[in-house]
């Protein structure tokens, strides 16, 4: 019988006949033939609880990035509603601004030059504040 007419998985020895033999297979296992089966027991322990470890410290790490996800958030908000506000708060000055340059320039000419002089310092000094 030749070689390439053997089953697959079989190899013929050459001296003992016309009789195959299974190939041979390594353990499927990590386990070596000489470690005792208390040693791989631990170490399936240990890896067992050092992979428990890990999940927890990765479910922690999800929930890590939750928390900060749900910070930026809020800090987004804050950040948004403060810049509404000081819109709001430009457009009330404004307003203010307007009212007293209108203010001043339909006072009647009777009105002293000091009370003028104070309307535009304070006008001023709103100017410059904005």
């Amino acid at each position: 019988m030749w070689s390439s007419t053997l089953p697959t998985g079989t190899v013929r020895e050459e001296g003992l006949g016309s009789r195959t033999f299974p190939e041979q297979s390594t353990p499927q296992s990590p386990q070596r033939v000489d470690q005792p089966a208390h040693e791989t027991a631990e170490q399936n322990a240990t890896l067992q609880a050092e992979l428990t470890a890990l999940r927890e410290e990765h479910k922690q790490a999800e929930a890590e990035i939750q928390r900060l996800e749900s910070q930026v958030e809020l800090l987004r908000k804050q950040l948004a509603n403060q810049k509404d506000a000081e819109a709001a708060m430009v457009d009330r000055y404004e307003r203010i601004i307007s009212e007293l340059e209108s203010a001043a320039a339909t006072a009647p000419e009777s009105a002293t030059a000091d009370s003028n002089d104070d309307r535009r310092g304070l006008l001023g000094r709103l100017k410059s504040w904005l």
